[in-house]
């Protein structure tokens, strides 16, 4: 019995110390924060790729031809 009053008297001092209204506090969103950075990245890879002028251009290879390859049996020796 003595515990619980004892208890009860804690909980009681800790509450009474609180304020009825907590101010709020503005809320930050690490998603918010990664997509920014993710739109400035790739705002920073537009910006570089419109900079950078090719030294070479790209030229297609050739189709691949099939091409008939004649392949003899292996001979079978008997052994004697």
């Amino acid at each position: 019995l003595a515990l619980q009053s004892y208890l009860d008297a804690l909980l009681q001092d800790a509450t009474e110390d609180l304020p009825e209204v907590l101010p709020a506090e503005p809320q930050f969103s690490a998603e918010d924060d990664f997509e920014a950075a993710v739109r400035e990245e790739q705002e920073h890879d537009k910006r570089m790729q419109a900079l950078v002028t090719p030294v070479a251009v790209a030229v297609a290879a050739p189709a691949p031809v099939a091409v008939p390859v004649a392949v003899a049996a292996p001979v079978v020796v008997p052994v004697a």
